[in-house]
Formats: structure tokens, sequence, C-alpha cells
């Protein structure tokens, strides 16, 4: 009797760890989109605030003191404040710049400290800077190298084949060329330059099957959920395998993906996209909400998420690639590379 007693209790230690699985598979509580505040994020004009901030108590009461001496923001700086100011091309600065106008560096020029321009601030191709508030627009050239970051109440054009740091940010519009890279992003929008054919013309983005699937009928299997084309989805999708999206289909409510999610061509989504895996938007595709991965983000030629005054959120945790002519309303952000192709 005693050694059954024992068993009894044995077994009952032993199934003990497993009675919570069995409760949420009788009673799931896993079965709504994750619950991520999206409209919480971090100020993404942060860098550019703060910097002008401590300019602005440093130079209190000297705003009109031209040349070149001591300001002391964090720590005192050796600094050089000009009307305006034009930099030669190749030429090394090692000292802070403060311009209350227009300010042009030259090509392949170098800068190690901080610069602030009142007004419309130009950086030739090649240069090289640690870090720009502008007042006015602010215009990089191609191969522009930025070390920490860029921030500008007005628009912000970054030329071909440049390296923008940790992050860029515009009160304004921001357009970025070919084969830029980034980390983080902001404005309203971020556009990339226009492809040279239609959205139509377009090639699916990387990941997408193409059209021969689920072109009529939903296919529904082990490993994937196919979206017929032009169907329309009323409720919430929780996909626990590959989930893909034909052209033309209407997504009216959040999706969660425990996988990769693919969107073909004009898909309309008007929640937001949740992913644990890679998310593939294709051309043409229109997304109101916020975009979430753990994986990698990749969106076709002529997309856009979010809209004019309504600021969204594109986050790809190991990297971002955007198209030609995409438009982000709001920010971009990413622990990988960020390029454009």
């Amino acid at each position: 009797m005693t050694f059954l007693a024992v068993v009894v209790v044995g077994l009952g230690l032993l199934l003990l760890p497993f009675l919570p699985g069995f409760r949420e598979i009788r009673k799931p509580k896993d079965d709504e989109p994750l619950r991520i505040d999206m409209n919480r994020t971090k100020d993404p004009r942060y860098f550019g605030r703060s910097f002008r901030a401590l300019l602005n108590e440093a130079r209190k009461g000297r705003e009109k003191e031209y040349g070149i001496g001591l300001l002391k923001l964090s720590r005192p700086e050796e600094a050089e404040t000009a009307p305006s100011l034009s930099v030669a091309a190749r030429k090394k600065v090692a000292r802070l710049l403060v311009v209350d106008g227009d300010f042009t560096a030259g090509a392949g020029s170098h800068f190690e400290k901080e610069i602030y321009a009142g007004g419309r601030a130009v950086v030739g191709d090649k240069a090289a800077f640690r870090a720009l508030a502008g007042d006015g627009d602010v215009i990089l050239g191609r191969k522009v190298k930025v070390l920490r970051w860029v921030d500008a109440l007005g628009n912000i054009e970054a030329g071909e084949d440049s390296d923008l740091g940790l992050s860029v940010s515009g009160e304004r519009g921001l357009t970025l060329g070919r084969g830029c890279r980034f980390r983080r992003l902001y404005g309203h929008p971020v556009r990339t330059m226009a492809p040279d054919e239609s959205p139509e013309a377009s090639p699916a983005p990387h990941g997408f099957p193409g059209p021969e699937l689920g072109e009529t009928a939903w296919v529904v299997d082990a490993t994937r959920m196919i979206i017929p084309r032009a169907t329309e989805v009323s409720e919430t999708l929780i996909v626990k395998t590959r989930l893909i999206v034909n052209a033309r289909a209407v997504l009216r409510r959040d999706v969660k993906g425990y996988r990769d999610i693919a969107l073909g061509k004009e898909v309309t989504v008007l929640g937001n996209i949740f992913a644990e895996g890679d998310v593939v938007i294709g051309p043409g595709t229109r997304i109101a909400g916020n975009v979430f991965s753990q994986g990698r983000v990749r969106v076709g030629d002529g997309a856009r998420i979010g809209r004019a005054g309504a600021e969204k959120s594109v986050v790809g945790n190991r990297g971002i690639a955007l198209g030609r002519g995409v438009e982000v309303y709001g920010s971009l952000s990413t622990e990988g590379d960020g390029t454009v192709s």
C-alpha cells in the first residue's frame, strides 16, 4: 500500500509541470494579436531636439558673437560660429560648427564634431560628418557618410550610396537615393526615389511565390495558408503557418503571423501586421497600420505605409529593404541592415 502511494505521488509530481500546457490547449490564451502599443515610441527627433536645446542655452546672450571660442554644452567645446559658412573640398574640421545661415561642405570634406545650420545645409559628395542639425533643408550628396545622426526642420535629401548612420529624422519629407544604408528614419513621409517603371511592371519582391498558387481558392495545409486574389477578409487573421496573400486582396483587420507573411501586388491592409518571421510587401500595396517583424521587412516598389496625418511605424529587427517609389509616413527602425534598392 505504501509503495502504491509513493508511485501515485511520483506520477503526480512528474505530470505537474505539464498542467499549464494542458490548460492552454483546452482554453488558449494566446489567440489574439501581440499586445504591443505601437504608438508608444521614443521621440524619433530626440538627438536634434537635445542638441538644439544645449546650443541655445550655451549661446544665450551671445547670439551675434561670431568667431572661434569655447561653448559650454555638456562640456566645454571649441566652436566656430558664423553667419554663414562654406567649407572647401577635402578640408578637415576638428571643431564644432555653429552657422546661423546657410552652410556648404565641399566634396570629400570631413567634420569631427557636430554642425548646426540655421539655414540650408548642403553637403558635397563623399563628405563625412559626425552629426548635423539643420533648421532649413538638408541636402546630402552621393556617398556621404554620417557617423551619428541628422535632424532637420525642413526637407532632407540623401544622395545615392550614402551611409546614414544611426538616425536621420525630419519634420518634413525625407527622400533617399538608391543604395542608401540606414538604421532609423523618420519623415512625413520617408520616400525612396521613384522607379523607372510603374509598379504594375515591377517584379514581386524576393520571397513572394508568384500568382500561380491560390488564385481562385483558399489553400490551407500544414505549411502555409494562401488567400486568393481579390478576396476581402473582414476578421482578424492569426496564422500559425506561413501566410501568402495574393494580388488585390483586402484585409480589413490586424494580421498576426507566427512565421513569414507575404503580401502580393496591390494588396490593401487596413490594420496592423505582426510577424515572428519575415514580412514581404508586394509592389503597389497599401498598409494603413504598423508593420512589426522579428525578422526582415522587404517593401516592394510603389508600396505605401500610413498616410498624411496618420503616423505609423515599420520595425524589422533583422533588416529592412526598401524598393523604389516607396512611401512611409512615420518611422522605420532596424537593429540589422537598412537598405534602398
